[in-house]
């Protein structure tokens, strides 16, 4: 009977700036929600907080999802109220669904009830513009809507604010663009000798693909999809963080480990271990926003990558710069 033992893979890739005080925060900070930039609506100045949750969703079976809104005041904080949010979701050049919602009380909160079905809202309407509503601000849909992992386009715009009769003209609402991620969990093998290890891929950006281990050198590989546009990686905030939890003892725990992305080494502070657990050493690839405008001048500018993926290799050996080194880390890179 081979031995199994279990070995943990996941790697997200963030469009928001994490700052990193520890480890036990490194891998939510940014994931799954954020904050966009204020912009002018009507008479005020507004941000708008965007969440989904949970941030992993699992591949055997369908689960709820939930998306949360609110558009404040960003001199004050406050919850701007009677909100019309006018809502279109896309995944990849897919739209999923599109729909009108109000908020008296100007947060907003859509259960997704994941099914093979027709898409259906469950509410009220108000009277004005007709958008979907409910006393509580919760709000359920029914369908394939947010049912798998990836990255989804939040395409909201404001129709109307403060007053339920004050709508705006459609060349006057504003459009945020809020681009989340749901992770999606694979479970494989690695076969070694006569056991087997347990692996568990948790993929925060996009569903990871062609999964392989190499038994002869211990190799780690994946890809996942992604974007080499240079202009677009230097327009946005981003941040690359792949974490691996390798079981000890075992023919992969090292002292050290080397990492690439799409052929090219990444240098020791982009590559940090964790080993102060005494079964498990926990590889982070972490990669800030100087980091991926270089390996993405690379990629395109020697013509190696053109299919748009985003290519991981990790094996024991190399020089990785440590626990200590992880938590000196110059912040400041990471928000370059």
């Amino acid at each position: 009977m081979a031995k199994c033992v279990p070995i943990v893979i996941s790697f997200l890739l963030v469009t928001s700036i994490m700052l990193i005080p520890n480890l036990q925060k490194v891998s939510s900070d940014g994931l799954f929600e954020e904050t966009l930039p204020p912009a002018s609506i009507g008479d005020r100045v507004a941000s708008l907080y965007t969440k989904i949750n949970p941030p992993v969703l699992t591949s055997d079976a369908m689960q709820n999802a939930f998306f949360q809104l609110r558009l404040f005041d960003s001199n004050t904080g406050n919850n701007i109220t009677n909100v019309n949010y006018f809502l279109t979701i896309n995944k990849g050049d897919k739209v999923l669904f599109r729909e009108l919602f109000y908020s008296k009380q100007g947060p907003l909160t859509l259960k997704f009830h994941s099914n093979e079905g027709p898409i259906r809202t469950f509410g009220t309407t108000e009277p004005f513009l007709g958008g979907w509503t409910s006393d509580t601000g919760d709000i359920t849909i029914a369908g394939p809507v947010l049912s798998e992992g990836g990255l989804y386009h939040f395409a909201i715009e404001i129709f109307g604010i403060d007053n339920v009769r004050n709508i705006f003209q459609p060349e006057n609402a504003h459009r945020f663009d809020s681009y989340l991620s749901i992770g999606d969990v694979h479970a494989t093998n690695l076969t070694f000798g006569n056991k087997v290890y347990n692996s568990t891929l948790i993929s925060y950006y996009d569903k990871a693909q062609n999964f392989r281990f190499e038994p002869e050198n211990l190799k780690i590989r994946w890809e996942m999809p992604f974007n080499w546009n240079v202009s677009r990686i230097k327009a946005n905030n981003i941040f690359v963080h792949e974490e691996i939890s390798i079981p000890k003892p075992s023919p992969f725990a090292n002292q050290s480990y080397s990492g690439e992305v799409n052929g090219i080494p990444l240098p020791a502070k982009m590559l940090m271990i964790d080993p102060t657990n005494s079964t498990k050493d926990v590889v982070h690839f972490m990669i800030p926003k100087d980091g991926i405008i270089s390996l993405a001048e690379n990629v395109t500018g020697n013509g190696s990558e053109t299919s748009g993926f985003m290519k991981f290799e990790l094996k024991p050996g190399g020089n990785l710069s440590g626990y200590a080194s992880m938590m000196n880390m110059n912040t400041s890179s990471m928000s370059s």
